[in-house]
């Protein structure tokens, strides 16, 4: 993933709730768009992911731009 577009999907007026996939699999909603920020190669997501084997962890997480492999619109 490059950083235009994820600025394009997090920035986009009006906002509408996404999922980051990351290439190990783990599963990040943001449903808030001040819940995240990127910056350099870096995304800062505040909120819940699922990992891989179905557990949930809540805080704060600085992710690489390129270990995000899709991204998917949620309905919430």
């Amino acid at each position: 993933m490059r950083v235009k577009d994820l600025e394009r999907v997090l920035y986009h007026e009006p906002f509408q709730p996404f999922r980051l996939v990351l290439s190990d699999g783990e599963e990040v909603t943001v449903s808030v768009p001040r819940k995240a920020h990127v910056s350099g190669d870096y995304v800062a997501l505040s909120g819940l992911s699922r990992q891989r084997d179905g557990t949930s962890r809540q805080g704060l997480r600085i992710i690489r731009v390129d270990e995000v492999a899709s991204v998917e619109n949620v309905a919430l």
